[in-house]
């Protein structure tokens, strides 16, 4: 009856401070909420309290981060001891912080045959796993208790590994704001070389940065008709920073949550235009419009999919969704005009950009997952790249309600006598192939941010 109270409490105080019956409260109008309920709370506070619930980083509070956090909120309302909270010197609300060697992870792996793909290279879906496994035991390890993948990005993909080679990972924390860490993971490989000796440095194959949040829950029964996942809040410590490097690397960190508010507004916006764009292509059912490019895919989480808390490996998701995006951009391969020479190009993935886990896939749910392409050009090197958006949902056994939980933007490359060609018909497609060139624009002024930010 209690935590009834705390929702009901809320839910008049979420639309009493929402201006203009917005769906999220501003930061501004949280603040006010806090002031409201008399704790004494210092700007700094309220800041890291913001950072802490505002999960999906869209730069507002919506009810049910603000109800997922109700604990935080009974703190300031009742002005009770926070149980072993710290407030250091600049009045912080993280526990004792920790050096960012107490919490570093490295793990090696020796590429097998089964982790290969048909061209003999090491699968990438294979990679994420092992990431998602390297930050996942960052993650525990600083927050001491129960953590899981929120988000990945800046997914870069340099060079391939083959069997034989022995691939190292390396992760650790380069920034803790409320009960989240961005985690970075180095992989690199060693190649066998002759006989077994190497011949060359180690090098970089990938590089990702994984968005881990701390939380508490009560795990549900999977046998039930509607599992109920309850979660709320750790705190978790705070982060010393004793080099240069980990002080550029956190600096590094805030611009791309910086950029990640940026690239949520551009999806959201890009939401309401697309309601619009299927609205006009019912119009034009007699018309021939081609024929879908949307390809599907359904799985099923078995007991080697998940985790401890029985949800399905951010990992192994990602590994779906890289497959359904090969086999989807293999349909736009065309022979180039100016190629003499037939057989079929070499699939790589460039890039992994914005993948965002918005609700967990419990053991024994099916998935279905949808990949589209979004446009087809040329880089300056002449190389032919696509975009590949895909999306993962979670499929109710009972009712057959799908629920979005993942999706994320793939770029990928053709190396060969192929090229990619996608010509926009319907609404929709034209729509996406704008919304990704818009993406793009982003992303290369962000990166050029990041030089900016190296060079300074």
């Amino acid at each position: 009856s209690g935590g009834m109270s705390i929702e009901a409490d809320l839910k008049k105080l979420f639309h009493q401070f929402a201006q203009n019956g917005e769906e999220e409260l501003s930061h501004e109008d949280f603040s006010r909420l806090v002031d409201s309920l008399g704790g004494r709370w210092t700007e700094l506070q309220k800041k890291e309290l913001i950072e802490c619930i505002d999960i999906d980083v869209s730069g507002g509070i919506s009810f049910n981060e603000l109800s997922a956090v109700g604990k935080l909120i009974q703190i300031a309302k009742t002005k009770q001891d926070t149980k072993g909270l710290k407030i250091r010197k600049n009045e912080s609300v993280y526990l004792d912080s920790k050096d960012v060697s107490t919490s570093e992870v490295q793990l090696r792996k020796l590429i097998k045959k089964s982790h290969c793909n048909s061209n003999g290279n090491l699968d990438l879906g294979q990679i994420m796993k092992w990431i998602d496994l390297t930050a996942l035991s960052v993650a525990w390890k600083h927050a001491g208790g129960n953590s899981v993948t929120l988000r990945l990005d800046d997914i870069h993909i340099s060079e391939p590994a083959s069997e034989g080679d022995v691939v190292c990972l390396k992760g650790k924390v380069c920034r803790v704001y409320g009960n989240k860490m961005e985690i970075i993971v180095n992989v690199t490989c060693e190649s066998r070389g002759f006989q077994g000796f190497p011949l060359k440095k180690p090098s970089l194959l990938v590089s990702c940065h994984n968005v881990f949040v701390a939380l508490d829950f009560d795990l549900p029964n999977i046998a039930d008709k509607n599992p109920v996942f309850e979660i709320s809040p750790r705190l978790i410590p705070g982060l010393t920073l004793n080099t240069s490097e980990e002080k550029i690397e956190k600096k590094l960190a805030i611009q791309r949550q910086n950029q990640r508010r940026a690239m949520y507004k551009l999806s959201k916006s890009a939401a309401k235009s697309l309601k619009e764009a299927a609205r006009k292509d019912q119009g034009k059912k007699g018309e021939n419009l081609g024929a879908s490019l949307t390809i599907t895919t359904t799985e099923v989480v078995l007991p080697q999919h998940a985790n401890p808390y029985q949800t399905c490996f951010g990992g192994q998701q990602m590994a779906w969704m890289i497959d359904i995006a090969l086999i989807c951009a293999r349909q736009l391969l065309s022979p180039r005009k100016e190629s003499k020479c037939s057989g079929l190009s070499i699939l790589k993935v460039l890039a992994i950009e914005e993948v965002n886990f918005r609700k967990p896939v419990f053991l024994g749910q099916m998935v279905h997952i949808e990949a589209t392409p979004t446009i087809a050009y040329v880089l300056q090197n002449g190389t032919h790249t696509t975009e590949i958006m895909v999306t993962l949902s979670s499929i109710d056994r009972w009712t057959g309600e799908q629920k979005n939980c993942a999706s994320t933007f793939l770029t990928i490359t053709a190396e060969g006598n192929q090229s990619f060609v996608h010509t926009p018909k319907t609404c929709v497609q034209k729509l996406y192939a704008e919304q990704a060139k818009e993406r793009r624009s982003l992303r290369l002024s962000q990166r050029a941010e990041k030089l900016g930010a190296l060079l300074s």
